[in-house]
């Protein structure tokens, strides 16, 4: 008897010591500067069948609730099976709407609590976009769970948030949930005004329109530290998909470009990386290549059609100086390769893609057949 009653005691004092260091830790993101901030709130959604999602909860109450079990009372529950696992936020700063794998260097990443609720502070020095991740998955892909839309109240939302021209000092964004029980981004229930930004109604409404190519988070999140391709935690690969259109009626003249007259000329890549795994003169003796694996079959304007069993690729590359040295660049693949960069490797496709649709799935990027990165680039596709 007295040695039951010893390990409810002891459990007793596990449970309220352990409170205290879980409300000591407790608090988002903030604190110690002078900077001006903007505190978020929000609560994600657990709603069976309606959009939620399911609440992973952190180690400390993981503890937590086998302390309580042990003394045979009820543990904090925040789940419904099916739905995507969640267990942060995260906030990426922009810089004049610029969201680039190293912008993850200035992320604010707050823990969600088991009843769904979250607090972050931001700084209002920078733009931010919003997103819930999965910071346990273990897959390729599989770390970014989806973006968060703040309701305008109107048909669009607003994926980046304007906090550099902020009007208040905090924001609720209500509850976060999933529109449709098939999509993964989550929508605010709270609406932001266009006065909450120092903006009209009108540049509301366009900043809401045009903001859809931030989807590319998902790419950054997951290329970011990625340990389960062997990636360092702070080592990252970035694709960047660049659109181009043409209007051939224009002279050298004063004359402005008229969008009706804007045809399609199609889409290229540039990929960067901070690492410094590849040697480009392994590429250009031959024995180390690159590639990019397509999900589907595509065809290119070179002629070429590629898909992932047949990549785009480095091979048969060969080097040059670049700019008089000591750098060099390649010339006579399919992928153009430059090791300028304080001896990191930037890359560019040597064709474009331009009919067709982007295909679907995710585009690998490889590195002597080993996978160290892959994107999804059919979101952010603007046509």
């Amino acid at each position: 008897m007295k040695k039951q009653w010893f390990h409810v005691v002891l459990s007793i004092i596990f449970v309220a010591v352990l409170g205290i260091m879980i409300h000591a830790c407790s608090g988002g993101g903030g604190g110690g500067d002078s900077q001006p901030v903007i505190q978020l709130s929000g609560t994600v959604s657990s709603g069976t069948g309606t959009g939620g999602y399911t609440v992973a909860m952190s180690r400390s109450e993981t503890l937590y609730a086998k302390a309580l079990s042990y003394l045979k009372f009820a543990s904090p529950a925040f789940a419904v099976s099916g739905d995507p696992t969640v267990d942060k936020v995260v906030a990426i700063p922009m810089n004049r709407g610029s969201l680039t794998s190293w912008s993850m260097e200035g992320a604010v990443t707050q823990d969600i609590n088991s009843d769904g609720t979250f607090s972050l502070s931001l700084s209002t020095t920078s733009d931010w976009i919003l997103m819930l991740i999965d910071s346990s998955a273990t897959g390729t892909t599989s770390r970014f769970v989806g973006s968060v839309a703040v309701n305008t109240g109107t048909s669009d939302s607003l994926l980046g948030l304007p906090t550099t021209d902020a009007a208040i000092a905090s924001l609720d964004l209500g509850t976060l949930s999933r529109p449709t029980t098939s999509s993964n981004d989550a929508l605010s229930s709270g609406a932001v005004t266009a006065a909450n930004f120092n903006m009209t109604a009108d540049q509301l409404t366009a900043m809401a329109k045009s903001d859809d190519l931030f989807r590319n988070a998902m790419n950054v999140v997951n290329n970011y530290g990625n340990t389960a391709l062997g990636n360092a935690a702070t080592e990252w690969y970035t694709l960047r998909p660049d659109f181009s259109w043409v209007d051939s009626s224009m002279t050298l003249t004063s004359d402005f470009s008229n969008p009706n007259n804007m045809n399609y000329r199609g889409m290229s890549f540039q990929l960067d990386t901070n690492t410094t795994g590849v040697d480009i003169n392994l590429i250009c003796a031959g024995t180390m290549t690159v590639t990019l694996h397509p999900p589907q079959s595509v065809t290119f304007d070179n002629g070429t059609t590629y898909d992932y069993a047949n990549p785009i690729s480095s091979a048969g590359a060969t080097c040059q100086l670049w700019n008089n040295g000591p750098a060099k660049e390649t010339s006579g693949s399919d992928i153009y390769g430059c090791n300028a960069y304080e001896g990191k490797m930037s890359y560019s496709v040597m064709a474009s893609l331009v009919s067709g649709s982007i295909p679907a799935g995710f585009w690998e990027w490889k590195e002597d057949g080993e996978t160290k990165a892959a994107f999804e680039v059919g979101s952010v596709n603007p046509r």
